[in-house]
Formats: structure tokens, sequence, C-alpha cells
């Protein structure tokens, strides 16, 4: 499944496939980049009834504890390996 929108002069496409990697590679393969949470938060609140399910997007989050024992979250929102279709397939 496939749906255009348009937001402003920004033109954005819903891939739906199987895997996540079937979708990155459709996403490619038409011409578009995968968004980041901040961008899908948009999306969401600019067409709040259009996502049934939640959707996926190439953000990170990662956990763990500092040296000191405290606890550590961290939220990606950039290009990287893990948005790469090549390295998470």
């Amino acid at each position: 499944m496939s749906q255009d929108l348009m937001i402003g002069e920004k033109e954005y496409e819903i891939f739906e496939r199987d895997t996540i990697v079937a979708t990155l590679q459709a996403c490619e393969k038409a011409g578009y980049s995968p968004l980041f949470m901040p961008e899908f938060a948009q999306l969401r609140i600019a067409y709040p009834g259009l996502f049934k399910d939640l959707g996926r997007t190439m953000s990170i989050r990662a956990t763990g504890k500092t040296s000191a024992g405290s606890a550590l979250e961290i939220y990606a929102h950039v290009p990287g390996d893990w948005s790469q279709r090549q390295y998470i397939s």
C-alpha cells in the first residue's frame, strides 16, 4: 500500500509492506527518504485520522546506564547506519 500526501509544498508518501526492509526498499525505489519521528509526528497532527496503527520511523532509542549507574535514554533523529536498508536487512 502507498498513499500520497501534501503538507504545504512538501510531498509525502506512506509505504506499508510486510517487513521494514521491504518498506525501506519501496521508499528508496520511489525516490523518497524515510522520515524521523519529528516529521512523522507533524504528519500525524496534520492527518489525525490517517494512521490506524503506530508508524515506523528511522529514529532510534537507546537505553542503558551511565558508569555511575544512573538510567540513560538517548533518542537520535539523524541519518546513520540504522537508517540504511543494507545494514538492517
